[in-house]
């Protein structure tokens, strides 16, 4: 059985939940994204929907219910915390998430200008939160002590808090400890957060001030925050006049309903300050979105929308897709790989002449003389790069003991590469230090000389065969096996696809974990003078993220233009076997 949101989507809901939420609490259906008012630059909008739910998966989860307990364990091992309180803190946040109050928010916030502080939101919350809102809505007594005691635990309830002081210290740390509430006018509060959680989440204390008031929205109350009272009174005349609210054109699929917006100014302003002390005037106003959702029950979606090559290119023409899944470059080294991507064009000849310049570091016009010296055309050079991949899990060695290998590759027309074999030969004999070993079916075939095979004890090669030039690390008995690599359906108008098998990545470093190999390991990374890549810590926190990502199968981003990147991830059972090895190895390291 397949569970319904993946490890993408909970890392991108835990920032939601925990920057936004509690930065302005919540989240949005759709009368919260109405309820806003026209902005002449609204550079930022945030609008979620059935937050109350994915919270509560989020809560419910095996990746947040292993993140929070690896913290514990951190937060403990540093400091004179007892464990006690540490559980209890990782328990209270759990049931906090399960039962999340807030069904929808939306915000829409200045940024990089001189309004960059200014904010205004609405946030819709759960049935059960109604009785509260009503009694905001009619007004507080600001003026006595008492009346102000009961508003702060009625705003802490709203929002699903503990309201006891003691409660909080340990569920959440001495987060909201110090947190207020006051009465600004009738039915306008001013809500102060102070975070310090020393248990999971921030190191340093923060500081949260905004306002709030209550607003009939249809039959429901809504809350609206601002930044300043003013804020505030500008969105309740948006939520009783239709004609004042802010209207939104999104670019992401219209099947995901939960998105942020970046928006430049028309004159490309945002552009400029983010790229101070550089001349660069945008030939574009920039945007870019990142939405989401759950188009199927076992898979999460996401998507970045942008023109960033139009803000930096003008418009000018880019090359089309000739992605295939069929593309020969994906055919070498068998097994079942944990990554392969492909990015696929059909290239001009500027475009190519670009290229050699880029990978020569020099320009277009000396890489056509280039050329010219070696007899070679640039319509050849076009018809050479149509593909640029890679294929990482095939069948390799290392010292001697079965091992996951991998390979990089560029494709195109077989005649075209082979009449670039001249450059080929030459760039495998001075940059690598290969030796050529014939192989049959190849057009040439590169191995590393006899004393480097000693001392790396794993298989390298290069070599040109059918259009596809490869570089990599697969036994040569491997080299004419197909991998397993499945792709997802309609994949085949993309510029670029890519795939993470986590199951097989999950298997990685327990495949890698005997005994014998680690000291051995050592002294080749000592010989490539790069033992310092790869130390305990960084390896262990690698081990205790694959452990949290247990309960995802695959990965598969893709490039649908040049303006877009989508992502889906597959979802299922958590193998525990596979999490127990994981979560050992990395206890070895700590």
């Amino acid at each position: 059985m397949k569970n319904s949101i993946g490890f993408k989507a909970r890392v991108f809901l835990l920032g939601a939940a925990l920057a936004f939420v509690t930065l302005f609490p919540a989240v949005s259906a759709a009368g919260t994204l109405d309820a806003l008012p026209k902005w002449d630059d609204p550079h930022m909008i945030v609008h979620l929907e059935d937050v109350s739910e994915a919270m509560g998966r989020l809560g419910s989860s095996f990746f947040f219910d292993h993140f929070l307990d690896e913290s514990a364990r951190e937060r403990a091992k540093d400091s004179q915390d007892t464990p006690f309180p540490l559980r209890f803190a990782r328990e209270g946040c759990l049931e906090w998430l399960k039962n999340f109050p807030v069904e929808s928010f939306s915000l829409v916030k200045g940024l990089m200008l001189e309004n960059e502080d200014t904010f205004q939101g609405a946030i819709r919350f759960a049935s059960d939160k109604q009785e509260i809102l009503d009694k905001l809505s009619a007004g507080v007594d600001g003026d006595d002590a008492e009346e102000r005691e009961k508003l702060q635990a009625d705003v802490l309830d709203l929002f699903g808090f503990p309201p006891d002081p003691n409660l909080r210290l340990l569920a959440f740390g001495s987060s909201f400890a110090d947190s207020s509430t006051s009465v600004a006018d009738k039915n306008l509060y001013e809500i102060s957060l102070n975070f310090d959680d020393k248990y999971f989440f921030a190191e340093d204390a923060a500081f949260f001030s905004f306002y709030a008031s209550v607003e009939k929205d249809g039959d429901e109350n809504i809350l609206l925050i601002g930044s300043e009272p003013g804020e505030v009174e500008k969105a309740r005349e948006a939520v009783k006049d239709e004609g004042s609210r802010m209207k939104i054109t999104r670019r992401g699929p219209a099947g995901y309903k939960n998105f942020a917006q970046i928006n430049d100014t028309s004159d490309g302003s945002m552009t400029r300050d983010i790229l101070d002390g550089l001349s660069f005037e945008p030939k574009a106003p920039a945007f870019l979105e990142f939405s989401f959702g759950f188009p199927e029950e076992e898979i999460i979606g996401a998507a970045i929308r942008h023109n960033l090559l139009d803000v930096f290119l003008g418009g000018a023409g880019k090359p089309s897709s000739a992605w295939s899944p069929d593309e020969p470059g994906l055919r070498f080294g068998g097994g079942f790989p944990w990554l392969a991507g492909l990015l696929s064009v059909v290239m001009t000849g500027d475009d190519a002449l670009g290229l050699l310049a880029t990978l020569g570091g020099g320009n277009k016009e000396q890489a056509r003389e280039f050329l010219g010296e070696q007899n070679i055309d640039v319509e050849t050079l076009t018809k050479a790069f149509r593909s640029f991949g890679f294929v990482l899990g095939g069948k390799s060695s290392l010292l001697g003991q079965e091992m996951p290998g991998g390979y990089a590759f560029v494709s195109g027309g077989a005649g075209a590469m082979k009449a670039l074999l001249p450059l080929i030969r030459a760039f495998f004999e001075n940059v690598f230090d290969f030796e050529e070993a014939p192989r049959e079916g190849w057009d040439v075939f590169y191995a590393l000389n006899e004393n480097l095979r000693e001392q790396l004890a794993m298989p390298l090669f290069a070599g040109l065969k059918d259009g596809t030039l490869l570089l990599g690390c697969l036994t040569p008995e491997t080299l004419e096996e197909n991998p397993e690599i499945e792709w997802p359906d309609g994949s085949g108008e993309d510029v670029f696809r890519a795939r993470l098998n986590m199951q097989s990545l999950s298997l990685l470093p327990i495949e890698l974990s005997t005994p014998w190999l680690p000291a051995r390991l050592t002294g080749m990374l000592e010989n490539l003078g790069i033992e310092d890549m790869l130390n305990a810590q960084t390896y262990s926190a690698f081990l205790k993220t694959l452990l949290c990502a247990q309960e995802i199968w695959e990965i598969t981003l893709g490039m649908s233009d040049w303006g877009s990147l989508d992502l889906t991830a597959v979802t299922g059972e958590v193998n525990y076997w596979q999490a127990l090895e994981l979560a050992r190895l990395a206890r070895e390291l700590d």
